[in-house]
């Protein structure tokens, strides 16, 4: 798949979230609306299971705030499917949707399944212990020993399929938003990749689309702690990236999440940039 043909599937995707914020009491049935029109293909919305599958073994993640579990895990010719019972009634008809969206195979995927089947394994030794709060630093722990323990086997290519299994509690949007969003983001929760041209330009276009905009201040630093703890203080290298991301590209919309301590300690790697730092923490 080129990179102009996931834009427009990645746009594809979020407009049909902004479709679902917005109409809150959308109906799926066998009618349509003012302004619909039905394909030369349709689909059952009503009968289709929320599972997710495709090249990018994709899967939703499990919390107890938001009432998602993983309820089971199969292989087909497609890979690794991971079926979710998804108990929103507004993020069900997103699945629905979702789960025809096709990802096609691009870089290294046997090295991907090396990465995907060790995150799936892990999560089903979670489900069978009956522990739902797998969370974001978890996830980040558990793909950064899987990395080092397969760093010969591991190309930047595969960065792209890695699917980080991210227990956001919250706002159900902003759960799929996030998923699909960071996940591409291949230097954000993968610090051992390289920092590549397209990764950076990928970066900023997905969270430069104001996913933050519903998110309470709190959240917000929390979420930013996470990523400051674990990826950017654990390598100085991408310590510049950061700095863009962060400052220049003014995508954190929550001044106040920089005055924390963590973010703080990060900002001292870079002497260079104190004057727009010190203007970025005190605006």
């Amino acid at each position: 798949m080129t990179k102009s043909v996931w834009e427009k599937c990645l746009d594809d995707i979020l407009f049909i979230f902004d479709i679902l914020e917005k109409y809150s009491n959308i109906v799926v049935d066998e009618s349509l609306e003012l302004k619909e029109y039905e394909t030369d293909k349709g689909a059952d919305l009503k009968e289709a299971p929320s599972d997710f599958s495709g090249d990018f073994k994709a899967s939703l993640c499990s919390s107890k705030e938001s009432d998602y579990t993983v309820s089971a895990a199969i292989n087909d010719d497609k890979g690794v499917v991971l079926e979710v019972d998804v108990f929103n009634e507004r993020m069900q008809k997103a699945g629905h949707i979702c789960q025809n969206v096709y990802y096609a195979k691009s870089g290294d995927s046997r090295n991907c399944d090396i990465m995907v089947d060790a995150l799936q394994s892990h999560v089903n030794d979670l489900v069978e212990e009956k522990q739902n709060t797998f969370t974001v630093s978890d996830a980040l722990k558990f793909l950064e020993d899987e990395i080092k323990k397969n760093n010969q086997l591991i190309r930047t290519e595969a960065a792209a399929f890695v699917l980080i299994i991210c227990g956001f509690d919250g706002e159900e949007r902003l759960i799929s938003v996030f998923q699909y969003a960071f996940l591409q983001v291949k230097v954000v929760f993968a610090p051992n990749f390289a920092i590549t041209g397209s990764g950076r330009n990928h970066a900023y276009s997905l969270l430069e689309r104001k996913i933050w905009k519903d998110i309470s201040l709190d959240r917000a630093e929390n979420v930013c702690n996470e990523i400051i703890k674990f990826c950017f203080l654990r390598d100085k290298s991408t310590g510049p990236f950061a700095y863009e991301l962060l400052i220049e590209r003014e995508i954190l919309l929550f001044p106040l999440c920089l005055k924390t301590l963590q973010v703080q300690s990060f900002f001292l790697f870079f002497g260079d940039h104190e004057r727009l730092i010190h203007e970025a923490l005190f605006r």
